[in-house]
């Protein structure tokens, strides 16, 4: 992660992990056409951006990063749009 911040896999984490976090998340999963194939060089931008949240996340490392994202994916994917119904908070 960049080394100019203060800011680690927890901060990302503690950020998604809200019911409205979540929420956030699963909109970016989906704008980010993770989805989808991507097709355009602004997808592929796109996805990328979505891809280094992951990344920043701690996706590819952390247990307990892995198990909200994949919560996230389901149920973006489930739904298959951003009107996802809402978590009582």
């Amino acid at each position: 992660m960049a080394e100019r911040f203060d800011i680690t896999p927890a901060d990302y984490l503690a950020a998604f992990s809200t019911p409205a976090g979540r929420r956030v998340l699963q909109h970016l999963l989906y704008e980010g056409h993770l989805y989808e194939e991507v097709v355009t060089e602004e997808e592929t931008i796109e996805r990328n951006f979505v891809t280094r949240i992951l990344r920043n996340l701690g996706a590819f490392s952390s247990k307990e990063s892995r198990r909200m994202i994949t919560a996230a994916l389901l149920d973006a994917g489930a739904v298959g749009n951003t009107n996802t119904p809402k978590e009582k908070e």
